[in-house]
């Protein structure tokens, strides 16, 4: 269990298939300390960390795994259902972390990593 120094926090990364856990020590209880403690659970780490989107979702405390990850899964297509940690608030408040979820529920960090843009040149050359 965490003690008043130290927070063990459950995360999950949007469109992943497996929960993580990171720990933050006081005072490192930011927003961007917490993108850091994530990183090198990312496969693989997603650079730059400051680029990665972290929500805070209630799940059901479901005793079965697989049940977890569905429900992480669905909350990952509705993000609106969650709260976003930007860095407008830089330091996580004790609250935040340490407030009671809901009952019968857990919080998770949902880790979203940037959205790719590919694009594609067309090379049209005369023959």
């Amino acid at each position: 269990m965490a003690s008043l120094l130290q927070e063990d926090i459950r995360c999950f990364l949007v469109g992943g298939d497996s929960t993580f856990m990171v720990f933050l020590e006081r005072p490192t209880w930011t927003v961007e300390h917490l993108r850091e403690a994530t990183r090198p659970n990312l496969d693989p780490p997603i650079p730059p960390p400051n680029k990665l989107t972290l929500y805070r979702a209630a799940i059901h405390d479901y005793p079965d795994k697989e049940m977890r990850i569905n429900e992480l899964e669905r909350l990952c297509g509705n993000l609106n259902e969650c709260k976003e940690l930007d860095d407008e608030e830089k330091e996580l408040s004790e609250s935040l972390l340490r407030e009671s979820p809901p009952p019968g529920k857990k919080y998770y960090i949902l880790v979203q990593p940037p959205k790719l843009v590919s694009s594609i040149y067309v090379c049209i050359c005369e023959c």
